[in-house]
């Protein structure tokens, strides 16, 4: 083997040490920001939902809230997802929405406290309904599911000292047309 076949394949035996070690090491997850949140949303008359065996078995270690919150007369659902453990079953909403068999009729950005999220108008047969959706990091909010996975490799890449985990927020009306800022006006800021 000559000397550079040697430097190259020292270089990817460090490549393989390196990747597998980025399993090892343990993040910070967004524990803190979902136990604060859940606080928040019971003292406001949210009621907690439990996970279902199916939600278990696909959502395994990540960490989960989800409730059903009414606000000025409008019932909510809302789920949070932090997959510092399982980044993997975060998913593009676009694409979960879609296999699940919703036809997304309208996208539009919506503003919020520390950012933008993506409003939608789904249609399933002859239900309808609206969801607006973010993903959230603690201090800024956005709706791109690809700024969310360059983000978590980066996080992982630096052993988490690039920032906080971003979350997945996910609201979604039991309606269509409802007024969507007063729900996120009543929701805290830095999820």
């Amino acid at each position: 083997m000559t000397g550079w076949q040697k430097g190259l394949s020292l270089f990817l035996i460090c490549i393989l040490l390196c990747g597998n070690a980025w399993h090892l090491v343990p993040l910070r997850d967004a524990k803190e920001r979902l136990d604060a949140l859940a606080t928040f949303l019971e003292k406001v008359g949210a009621s907690a939902l439990s996970l279902s065996e199916k939600e278990r078995k696909n959502l395994s270690k990540v960490r989960l809230y989800k409730c059903r919150l009414d606000v000025d007369g409008i019932r909510y659902f809302l789920a949070v997802l932090d997959g510092t453990r399982n980044r993997h079953a975060i998913h593009d909403p676009y694409y979960c929405l879609v296999g699940s068999g919703w036809q997304i009729v309208q996208k539009e950005d919506v503003s919020l406290r520390d950012g933008f999220g993506s409003k939608l108008v789904l249609k399933q047969g002859a239900k309808h309904r609206e969801m607006v959706f973010w993903f959230s990091d603690g201090s800024r909010a956005f709706s791109s599911p690809l700024r969310y996975w360059l983000q978590t490799a980066l996080r992982r890449m630096t052993f988490g000292l690039s920032g906080s985990e971003p979350v997945l927020v996910m609201v979604q009306s039991y309606g269509e047309h409802v007024s969507w800022k007063p729900l996120l006006d009543s929701l805290p800021p830095r999820i």
